[in-house]
């Protein structure tokens, strides 16, 4: 029997986030009634070694919090960029997921969305083209693809001008 997608999930916090990420998957699972990919396998994991055959990897991004200067939260941050060099070192692709919880959920379905043609349907259009002209939010956006387009856009819209 063959395995499905694995998601890998890297970074503080993670089993929480997968938490969070089963619950909008059931929720979005009743809503497109339609199952995710066959075989779907979403783990944490704690290092980057275990990780390498994923075929996706998120990365939690570590959010300071404004009243933590504590040896916890710098040890933390360390263990933070340590994962961060090491999935650059590896030549591994990953993706940060930033902001809430909620917000990082979001941002982790979307990248499901390839894989899962009926979730896609039900999310939100993000991008360039979802906007109003001229607004540009890719401080809520983790989307490299996104943040490409819109800045070659503007790029073309200041050479009109």
């Amino acid at each position: 029997m063959s395995k499905g997608p694995l998601v890998a999930v890297l970074g503080a916090g993670r089993e929480a986030f997968l938490g969070a990420l089963h619950q909008a998957l059931d929720n979005t699972r009743a809503q497109a009634r339609a199952a995710p990919p066959s075989g779907l396998q979403l783990q944490s994991f704690a290092s980057v070694e275990d990780i390498v055959s994923a075929d996706q990897r998120w990365l939690l991004a570590w959010e300071l919090d404004q009243q933590s200067h504590t040896q916890e939260a710098l040890t933390a941050l360390a263990h933070h960029h340590a994962l961060r060099q090491a999935l650059n070192d590896g030549g591994l692709a990953y993706q940060v997921l930033r902001g809430s919880q909620s917000e990082r959920v979001a941002h982790a379905l979307q990248s499901l969305a390839p894989c899962w043609p009926e979730l896609a349907a039900l999310l939100p259009r993000t991008g360039l083209a979802s906007r109003r002209p001229g607004s540009l939010s890719c401080d809520h956006c983790s989307d490299p693809d996104c943040e490409h387009r819109s800045f070659t856009q503007l790029i073309k819209n200041r050479s009109a001008d």
